[in-house]
C-alpha cells in the first residue's frame, strides 16, 4: 500500500499513458482492499445472532422463526443493521411481521465476559423526587454507550421510581415488592425479588431500619432512612426526625446532629441524612438516640448481598427458560394487553445479557402495534435468555445507542410518545477504555461506493474507530484522487469534474478507500413522496435521488434543482423542496423538480372535501366516564351515567356552531389541582352508532374534524396539547379491526368556535368506530372548571379522484391454470372437485331460493360429463342462514342427497353471527371446524374464517389449535401438486364496495403472503386460495396487499347459491358453482357454472347479407324460490359458456363472444350454452 501511494506521488514523471495504467491498478487494488475490509467486518457475528441464525434453520425453510406466545410471523427485515457500539455491545433492529400485526424490534446484544463492557445505573438528575430526564441525556452526560429505561415511577407525580436503586454499592432507595436487576462487581447480573433488612444501633439500644428513602414510610409504625439522593422535602405529620452526619466519610457510622419531636416537614437534605420514625418506632428514637450520639447503621440486600449497581423492574419475565407469570408484577392488569415494552434477558451461562425494546400503539401500516408480556417472554427466549426481566414501558420504553461515528447516543427507537419521555431511571452501558487510543478503522461513505453529479455538495460522513470500536483520538483526513474530480471540506465534498477515482480516509496509521465516480447528468431522476395529500396550510418536504447511466444512485441535494408548482393556485415550494399549501384552494396538481434537464414529479391533492357524518345532538344515548378510554374492548358500561368525578354531559340549545343546528354537546368539566392525569371522556353507548366510512369508490378519509368552542378562561393559557397544566382535547377511535387509534388534536387555549381537525394514519380498517371525544389534563396547577362545547363530527377527504375500478372476468392466468368455458373439454384423466358457497337455506322454508338452487346443484351434477361429475364437494359457509341445529341438519339433508363426499367450511352464518359459536352447534353436526384432506392430485387446507378472520376465530376450534401454525404444518406436510388453501371470508373482498372481506387489513396482508411466500418456495406446487362470503363470482391474481398482480396468487371468490348478491350480474353478481379438475401433472382446468333455467338469444336481426357480422347476446334466467324474484344475467365471461352454429358454412360465430359472420346463403341455427343449458336463434343469409 504505502509503494502504491509512492506511485502515485511520483506521477508527474510518467507519460499520459503510464498515468492511466497507474492509476487504474491502484484503483482496482484499492477496491479489491475495500472490499476485503468490508467482507472481514461483515464475518463480525455476535452471539445472539448466531442464535437466530440456528433458530432459523431448525424452524420451517420458508418463513421466519417464530418466537414462543407469537402468532406466527411471516416475514421479517432487518431496519438497522447490526452496528458495533464498542467493542463487546452490537445494535441491530428487525420488523416481525406477525399475522396479529407488525412488531418493530431493537436489540443490543452485550458481551458480558467482555472487559471493555461495564453496565451502569443512572438516576435521573441524580435524586429520586425530580422532573425525570430523557434516556439520551442520562447516557450523554455520563458517557455510557447504549442504554434502556429501567423501572415504573410516579410519573405525574414525585417522579420517583417504583423499585430499588443502588449506584456504586450506596442504596439509593430500598427495594419494593417487585424484581431486580442487580450488578455484581465481576459485571454477573441477577434477576430476583430483593429484600431490604437494616439496623439502627445507638450503644447497646438497636432498632430495626425499615427502609431507605421511602416516602411512603413515614406514614404507620416505620423507622426510615432519607438521604440527599431523596432530592426533595417531605410533609410529615407529627414524627420523630433524627439528623445525621457521617463520621469522616464514613457510610455506616454517623453523629446525631439533631432530634425534632412532633416534626411536621423534612427539609431537602443536603450534606446530612435523616431518620424518619413513627408510632412505637418514634418512641425509641426519641428515648434511644440523643444529641450527639454516634451511631451505626447496617443495611442488607438478599439475597443477593453482593450488588454494586441494582434498579427496579416491572417484572420476571422469564425464569430458568421459560416464561413466568409473575404474582408481584406492577402491572398484572396489563398482561395480555398489547404495549411497547421494554426487556433484558440474560444468557444460562451469564456470559451475555440481551437488552430489548418493541415499540408499540403506532397506528399505520408497518407500524408497530406492540406486544403482550408473554409475548415478550417468547421474544428474550428466542434469542437465549434464560432470565428476563421487564422495565416500565409503554411511552416510557426507549432504548439509545452511540451509532458508528458518533460522540453521543440515538435514540434507536421510535418512542410511543413520538418524542423521549423523561423517566426516572435508565440502565446503561459504557466502555471501559479511560481515553480514546488511535484510530484501527477508518470509514468513509459507510465503507460504499460514491457516485456524484458535477457542481452538487453533499454531506460525507467519515469517522475512525480505535481497537475498542470507540471514536479514536487521531484526527480524520478524507482526500480525494485525482484531486480535480471533488474537494472535502468540513465534512462537505464537492463535485467537480467528471470521472473515475477514490476517496480516501485516514486517521494515524489506519486508511481505507471507496470509490468515487462524477457525473455531468443523470439518466433519471426520482421525488419521494411521489404522491401526497395535504390539507390546507399543510407542508411537505420533497427529496430526490438521481440514477447515473448504469444504474448507480445519485444523490441530489434539494437545493441543487429548480422547483415548480402547477397549478401556482395549489402552494408554494421553495428552493430547498419544502412545499406548503395554499390557505383556501382544493386542488389536484403536481410539484416539479428539474436539473440538467432531467425532470421529476409529485401528485398533490391539496383542500379536503368534508362529509357530516354525527351533529353529536343525540346526547341521551352518550355517557361520560372518567377512565381513560383507549383499550379494547371497552371496559365501561353501557349505557353509563352522564355525570361523573370529573365533569358531566349534557345537550345545550344555546350554543351552537350554526345557526340551523339544534345544539351541541356540552361537556362541563372540574378538574382538581394536584399532581395526577384527569380524564373526562364522552362516549357513544353504541360503540357502532357513529361510523367514519371510505367513499363509494372505497376512498378513506385523510383527517376527522368537528368544531369545538372554548371559553374566556382557557384562552388565558397557553401550552401545547398534554403539556403540564393544559386542558387538551382527546379523541379516540376503533378501527374494524378492534385496533385503537387515538390523538390529541388540540391544547384548548381558545375562546369561541374552531374547528380541530386530526390526521389519519393510512392502513386503517374502515368503517372506523367513534369511541370517546374528551379532555385530559396533567398536573393542573389549580381546579379548572368550565364549559367546552362540540358540533358536527366530520369526515375529510382527499379531492384526488381514486383510480377507477375495472372489471376483469377472468385474469391472465398463469400456464398451469386454465379457465374452461365447457367442462366437456376437461381432460380425461384427472380430478373434479366442486366449489360453491352462501345458499343461506332454512329449515322452515324449503322453498325459498337457496334450497331450490341448492337442490339444482346436486341434480346437475348427475347431469355433467364423466369426467366433470364432481368426486368431491367444498362448500365455503354460510350454506345455512342461521346456526340452528335444525338448520345444519336440513343443509346436511341436502348435500347427503347429492351422493358425493363433501366439506363445509364455517362461515358466519353457521355460528348465527356469533351467537352460536362452532364449537357448539356446527361441530356436533359437521364435526372439526378447520381440516384437511386430498382429493386426487389435490390438497384441500379449510380454516374457520367465520369471525371474519382467522384469528378472531382461533378461540372456537375443534380441535382447540392455533390455525396459522396447523395450516403451517399441512403445508410442511403436503406432498400433492395443488393446494387449496380455503376459508368463508376472503382477506380481500373482489368488489368495488370492499365490505366483505377480514376484519384486520394487516392479517388479510399476513393470510397472502404466508401463501404466497410457501407458494415461492414450493415452485412445483401449484397454490389456490378458495373462498367464499362475498357473494357472487370472481377470481384475481392478488398480491399480499389486495393489488392485481400478473404474478400474483390465484384468488377464487365462489359465493352465491340463491341469495342477492353483491356484485352486478354481468360482474360475476348471479347464483352459481364452480368445477375445478386437477390433472396428475398440477394443472387445473376450471368452469364456472352459473345455475340456470333457461337462455334467451337475442339479434339485432333474423337475416344478414353475406359477408356482414352481427353481435348476438344471450340473457339466462336463474331458479328463484318462494322468497326472491328471478335473476337474469348476460351470458358472458366469466360465467362459463360457448357459441356453436348449426352449419359453420352458412354462418360462423365467435365461440366466446357470440358475433356472427355470413359466408353464404342460407338458414342456420345458432346456440349458447351454459350450465348444460342452450338457447338459440334461427338466422337467414341473404345473397
Amino acid at each position: 500500500m504505502f509503494q502504491g501511494k509512492h506511485g502515485l506521488d511520483t506521477t508527474s514523471r510518467q507519460t499520459n499513458r503510464q498515468k492511466y495504467i497507474i492509476f487504474n491498478v491502484v484503483l482496482i487494488s484499492l477496491i479489491f482492499i475495500l472490499l476485503g475490509n468490508n467482507a472481514a467486518y461483515a464475518r463480525t457475528s455476535m452471539a445472539h445472532s448466531q442464535h437466530q441464525d440456528l433458530a432459523h434453520l431448525a424452524s420451517t425453510s420458508w418463513l421466519p422463526s417464530t418466537p414462543p406466545n407469537w402468532p406466527v410471523v411471516v416475514d421479517e427485515h432487518t431496519t438497522l443493521q447490526q452496528q458495533q457500539v464498542t467493542n463487546g455491545v452490537t445494535v441491530s433492529s428487525d420488523l416481525l411481521q406477525t399475522v396479529g400485526g407488525p412488531e418493530q424490534a431493537h436489540q443490543l446484544d452485550i458481551d458480558l465476559a467482555n472487559p471493555n463492557v461495564r453496565l451502569g445505573v443512572v438516576q435521573a438528575h441524580n435524586t429520586l423526587f425530580s422532573q425525570d430526564e430523557p434516556i439520551s441525556s442520562m447516557a450523554n452526560r455520563t458517557h455510557a454507550v447504549a442504554g434502556i429505561n429501567s423501572d415504573f415511577f410516579e410519573i405525574y407525580g414525585t417522579g420517583d421510581p417504583i423499585g430499588m436503586v443502588e449506584i456504586n454499592h450506596r442504596i439509593i432507595q430500598s427495594p419494593a415488592s417487585y424484581a431486580v436487576l442487580g450488578i455484581t462487581a465481576s459485571g454477573k447480573l441477577s434477576i430476583a425479588d430483593e429484600s431490604f433488612s437494616g439496623t439502627v444501633t445507638d450503644g447497646s439500644a438497636g432498632h430495626a431500619l425499615s427502609s431507605v428513602n421511602r416516602y411512603n414510610d413515614i406514614k404507620g409504625d416505620h423507622l426510615a432512612l432519607f438521604t440527599p439522593d431523596l432530592g426533595s422535602a417531605l410533609t410529615l405529620s407529627g414524627d420523630t426526625v433524627a439528623f445525621l452526619k457521617a463520621v469522616n466519610g464514613s457510610n455506616d457510622t454517623y453523629t446525631v446532629q439533631s432530634l425534632q419531636m412532633n416534626s411536621n416537614s423534612l427539609p431537602v437534605l443536603s450534606g446530612e441524612d435523616a431518620l424518619v420514625a413513627s408510632g412505637s418506632s418514634a418512641s425509641w428514637l426519641s428515648t434511644s438516640v440523643h444529641t450527639g450520639d454516634t451511631i451505626t447503621l447496617s443495611e442488607q440486600i438478599s439475597p443477593d448481598t453482593n450488588l454494586v449497581h441494582a434498579v427496579g423492574g416491572g417484572n420476571i419475565l422469564v425464569k430458568d427458560g421459560t416464561y413466568f407469570d409473575d404474582p408481584q408484577s406492577v402491572s398484572k392488569g396489563e398482561r395480555d394487553v398489547q404495549n411497547p415494552i421494554t426487556a433484558l434477558g440474560i444468557t444460562k451461562d451469564g456470559n451475555h445479557a440481551f437488552m430489548a425494546v418493541i415499540d408499540g400503539h403506532e397506528a399505520g401500516p408497518n407500524k408497530s402495534r406492540g406486544v403482550t408480556q408473554p409475548e415478550m417472554a417468547g421474544y428474550m427466549i428466542s434469542h437465549g435468555a434464560y432470565q428476563a426481566i421487564m422495565f416500565d414501558s409503554g411511552g416510557s420504553s426507549e432504548m439509545v445507542a452511540r451509532l458508528p461515528g458518533q460522540q453521543q447516543v440515538s435514540v434507536i427507537n421510535t418512542p410511543s410518545d413520538g418524542h423521549e419521555r423523561p423517566v426516572a431511571n435508565g440502565l446503561f452501558v459504557y466502555s471501559t477504555e479511560s481515553a480514546p487510543a488511535p484510530a484501527t478503522k477508518v470509514v468513509v461513505n459507510n465503507g460504499q461506493p460514491l457516485t456524484m453529479l458535477t457542481n452538487t455538495s453533499i454531506p460525507l460522513a467519515s469517522y475512525a474507530l480505535d481497537a475498542q470500536g470507540n471514536p479514536a483520538s487521531t484526527p480524520v483526513e478524507v482526500s480525494v484522487f485525482p484531486s480535480n474530480l471533488a474537494s472535502v471540506s468540513n465534512g462537505t465534498i464537492t463535485a467537480k469534474d467528471t470521472g473515475h477515482g477514490i476517496l480516501k480516509i485516514q486517521s494515524g496509521n489506519a486508511r481505507s478507500f471507496a470509490p468515487l465516480t462524477v457525473v455531468d447528468h443523470l439518466s433519471s431522476l426520482t421525488i419521494a413522496p411521489d404522491s401526497v395529500d395535504l390539507a390546507n396550510k399543510q407542508t411537505q418536504q420533497f427529496q430526490v435521488s438521481g440514477k447515473a447511466v448504469g444504474g448507480a444512485s445519485v444523490p441530489v441535494p434539494s437545493s441543487a434543482v429548480r422547483w415548480s408548482v402547477d397549478p401556482s393556485s395549489m402552494g408554494s415550494v421553495d428552493q430547498n423542496g419544502l412545499f406548503t399549501a395554499s390557505d383556501t384552494t382544493t386542488a389536484l396538481g403536481k410539484v416539479t423538480a428539474t436539473i440538467g434537464g432531467t425532470s421529476a414529479s409529485a401528485s398533490v391533492a391539496v383542500g379536503q372535501v368534508s362529509k357530516n357524518i354525527a351533529p353529536l345532538t343525540d346526547v341521551d344515548k352518550w355517557s361520560v366516564t372518567d377512565k381513560y378510554m383507549s383499550n379494547y374492548p371497552r371496559t365501561v358500561p353501557s349505557p353509563g351515567p352522564q355525570t361523573t368525578s370529573t365533569g358531566s354531559i349534557s345537550l345545550s340549545t344555546t350554543e351552537k356552531h350554526a345557526p340551523g343546528d339544534s345544539g351541541s354537546l356540552d361537556l362541563h368539566y372540574t378538574l382538581a389541582g394536584g399532581k395526577h392525569v384527569l380524564d373526562l371522556n364522552a362516549y357513544p353507548n353504541d360503540l357502532n352508532e357513529i361510523q367514519v366510512p371510505t367513499l363509494d369508490n372505497n376512498q378513506a378519509p385523510t383527517s376527522i374534524g368537528m368544531w369545538v368552542k372554548g371559553n374566556a378562561d382557557l384562552a388565558k393559557g397557553s401550552g401545547k396539547p398534554l403539556d403540564p397544566g393544559t386542558l387538551t382535547f382527546t379523541l379516540g377511535l376503533f378501527g374494524s379491526d378492534n385496533q385503537t387509534v387515538k390523538f390529541y388534536p388540540a391544547a384548548l387555549t381558545f375562546d369561541g368556535w374552531q374547528f380541530v381537525t386530526a390526521q389519519l394514519p393510512a392502513g386503517q380498517s374502515y368503517p372506523l368506530r367513534f369511541n370517546y371525544l374528551g379532555l385530559v389534563v396533567i398536573n393542573p396547577v389549580t381546579t379548572m372548571t368550565g364549559d367546552i362545547y362540540i358540533s358536527d363530527f366530520q369526515a375529510l377527504y382527499s379531492p384526488r379522484p381514486p383510480k377507477p375500478y375495472v372489471y376483469q372476468p377472468i385474469p391472465n392466468n398463469p400456464s398451469w391454470l386454465q379457465y374452461t368455458e365447457n367442462p366437456a373439454d376437461f381432460k380425461q384423466e384427472g380430478t373434479t372437485i366442486a366449489s360453491l358457497d352462501d345458499a343461506h337455506v332454512h329449515a322452515d322454508d324449503p322453498g325459498s331460493t337457496g334450497s331450490v338452487a341448492l337442490q339444482q346443484v346436486g341434480q346437475q351434477f348427475k347431469q355433467l360429463p364423466t369426467q366433470a361429475q364432481p368426486s368431491a364437494i367444498q362448500t365455503q359457509g354460510d350454506m345455512v342462514d342461521a346456526g340452528t341445529v335444525p338448520n345444519l341438519q336440513y343443509l346436511k339433508s341436502i348435500l347427503d342427497s347429492f351422493g358425493v363426499p363433501y366439506h363445509e367450511a364455517v362461515g358466519n352464518h353457521e355460528i348465527t353471527q356469533g351467537a352460536d359459536p362452532e364449537t357448539k352447534n356446527y361441530a356436533s353436526v359437521f364435526g372439526p371446524t378447520h381440516y384437511a384432506y386430498t382429493a386426487g392430485q389435490a390438497n384441500f387446507v379449510v380454516l374457520d374464517s367465520a369471525h371474519i378472520g382467522i384469528l378472531p376465530s382461533n378461540k372456537f376450534q375443534t380441535p382447540a389449535e392455533e390455525q396459522y401454525q396447523w395450516l403451517i404444518n399441512q403445508l410442511n406436510s403436503n406432498t400433492s401438486p395443488v393446494v387449496f388453501i380455503t376459508t368463508h371470508v376472503p382477506a380481500y373482498d373482489p368488489h368495488p364496495v370492499k365490505t366483505s372481506q377480514f376484519a384486520d387489513s394487516y392479517e388479510a396482508q399476513m393470510y397472502e403472503l404466508l401463501a404466497e411466500r410457501y407458494q415461492q418456495s414450493h415452485p412445483n406446487v401449484h397454490v389456490i386460495m378458495l373462498l367464499g362470503h362475498a357473494r357472487g363470482f370472481s377470481e384475481n391474481l392478488l398480491d399480499q396487499y389486495g393489488n392485481n398482480d400478473v404474478h400474483g396468487l390465484p384468488n377464487f371468490v365462489i359465493a352465491d347459491v340463491g341469495v342477492p348478491a353483491y356484485a352486478p350480474a354481468d360482474q360475476g353478481g348471479f347464483y352459481n358453482y364452480a368445477l375445478f379438475h386437477v390433472l396428475p401433472d398440477g394443472k387445473v382446468q376450471f368452469s364456472v357454472m352459473p345455475l340456470l333455467n333457461k337462455i334467451d338469444v337475442t339479434s339485432p336481426s333474423s337475416t344478414l347479407a353475406e359477408g356482414t357480422a352481427l353481435q348476438l347476446t344471450a340473457l339466462g334466467t336463474e331458479p328463484n324460490g318462494n322468497d326472491l324474484a328471478p335473476l337474469q344475467l348476460p351470458i358472458s365471461d366469466p360465467a362459463s359458456h360457448y357459441w356453436t352454429s348449426s352449419d359453420p358454412h352458412i354462418v360462423s360465430v365467435d365461440r366466446n363472444s357470440g358475433k356472427v359472420t355470413a359466408h353464404r346463403a342460407g338458414t342456420v341455427t345458432i346456440t349458447c350454452t351454459s350450465d348444460l343449458i342452450s338457447g338459440s336463434t334461427k338466422l337467414t343469409v341473404t345473397p
